[in-house]
């Protein structure tokens, strides 16, 4: 049976209402309609500043001159309106902003039609829309933009005249209207690709800073938590040697004594499993594995003391440089867990552990059939201290992720299909940074 382990959405499905690829919720929505805001003055300053020159050159005739006015100043007056209510806003809808786009496209359209049409010399700022369309929308209102955009191209083509300033020879307007809607398609098109590649890969990096934010905050736990063991350790010593000297006294099988003994040595074994946790590629020592048989022997060793272990791989895993120790270490932690887990709840089948390559990354899944995760403890599992386990200390899930961290992976908790948990390994081969001894 092959297990199917992919790789978590990164959360660029979150996105769906991006304006820009750079932000995200309403933060992405204000700045979108303030960008939106500046292009209309600059727009309008533009419409502004080529008004005279259009009427010495014949390219706006002076019966047009009124309707030509009534345009810009009736999109001045809907932007000044937008601005002065802009920081009132709480939100921004997309429907809002798609009727706005509209707005602009007519106010557009009219301006040509009364300076000829696709004859304009300036109809190519047409495509500026094209251009920002899909960094302002995605999904079905990129689209619905987009076919705003062809229908203006299609009504200035259709619709163009020939002012004073246009003398024969000309291009046919229809031939200019293809041209100007093929250009537009290609720039639309580019930029959409443009602009789902800037979301991807901000979500990624997004992604990247939440892990490296979480894995900080873990190591200034564990070296916290490093300096509280070293401070402790004294004081535990003493109790050490004055309950030995206190036994030499007593009757050396008192109950008591015993008990004190044992949480004594408990004390100790945990504070030493703690001490020096934090780990960095630099400090790891790789060698070359195959993975598979590197399971099945640990797997092997593992089964003889507790339960059977199932292990799936999928394709063919090849050899990955890696820290075997530590990973060994690693992944007996993450079986202790889930035998732990299954034996609470009396079920003695066997421990599943999946192998997959997943494009740069080796995935080593651990799946149990336990009680699972509670959800009030998800969002803390790795911290030291955190644990579903009486009397835990939470370090195997926390070594398990400074280990994937230290190794540019990633260490992810989760529920199984049918119950139980499911707990990801994601690997690299090799250092991130060199320097590793080999």
């Amino acid at each position: 049976m092959n297990s199917n382990v992919s790789l978590p959405d990164v959360g660029v499905s979150q996105a769906a209402d991006a304006a820009l690829p750079w932000a995200s919720g309403v933060d992405q929505r204000r700045i979108r309609a303030r960008w939106l805001i500046r292009l209309r003055w600059v727009a309008i300053a533009g419409q502004l500043g080529v008004l005279v020159p259009a009427l010495r050159t014949g390219w706006l005739e002076r019966e047009h001159l009124t309707h030509y006015l009534v345009v810009v100043g009736a999109l001045a007056a809907l932007n000044a309106s937008l601005q002065m209510i802009r920081d009132g806003v709480v939100d921004t809808s997309a429907h809002s902003l798609v009727v706005q786009v509209a707005i602009d496209l007519f106010a557009l359209g009219s301006l040509l039609l009364l300076t000829g049409g696709v004859h304009n010399p300036m109809a190519p700022i047409i495509l500026v829309h094209a251009s920002l369309c899909p960094l302002i929308f995605r999904g079905f209102w990129s689209y619905f933009v987009g076919f705003l955009l062809m229908g203006l191209i299609a009504l200035v083509s259709l619709y163009s005249h020939h002012p004073p300033a246009l003398v024969a020879p000309f291009t046919d307007p229809a031939l200019q209207g293809a041209a100007h809607m093929i250009v537009t398609v290609v720039i639309w098109s580019l930029t959409s690709w443009l602009a789902a590649a800037l979301r991807t890969r901000q979500a990624v990096i997004e992604s990247l800073r939440m892990v490296q934010a979480r894995q900080d905050k873990l190591r200034a736990t564990g070296l916290l938590a490093a300096g509280f063991c070293h401070e402790l350790a004294t004081p535990l010593n003493t109790m050490g040697l004055r309950l030995d000297r206190i036994g030499k006294k007593l009757d050396a099988g008192d109950p008591d004594l015993t008990v004190i003994r044992q949480s004594l040595d408990a004390c100790e074994r945990a504070l030493k499993s703690m001490i020096d946790q934090r780990l960095d590629s630099e400090n790891l020592r790789f060698e070359a594995i195959s993975p598979r048989m590197f399971m099945g022997d640990l797997a092997a060793r593992w089964s003889a003391a507790h339960r059977p272990v199932e292990i799936d791989t999928v394709g063919e895993l090849g050899r990955w440089e890696l820290p075997k120790l530590l990973l060994a270490q690693t992944l007996a932690d993450l079986l202790d867990n889930a035998h732990q887990a299954m034996a609470s709840v009396g079920d003695d089948g066997p421990v599943h552990v999946s192998l997959e390559e997943q494009g740069e990354f080796l995935v080593l899944a651990v799946r149990d059939s336990g009680p699972g995760l509670p959800a009030s403890l998800r969002a803390h599992l790795g911290e030291p201290f955190v644990t579903t386990k009486p009397g835990g200390s939470g370090l195997g899930l926390y070594n398990a992720t400074n280990l994937c961290v230290a190794l540019g992976g990633r260490l992810e908790v989760g529920d199984a299909e049918g119950g139980g948990a499911l707990v990801k390994l994601f690997l690299r081969s090799g250092a991130l940074d060199g320097g590793s001894e080999r």
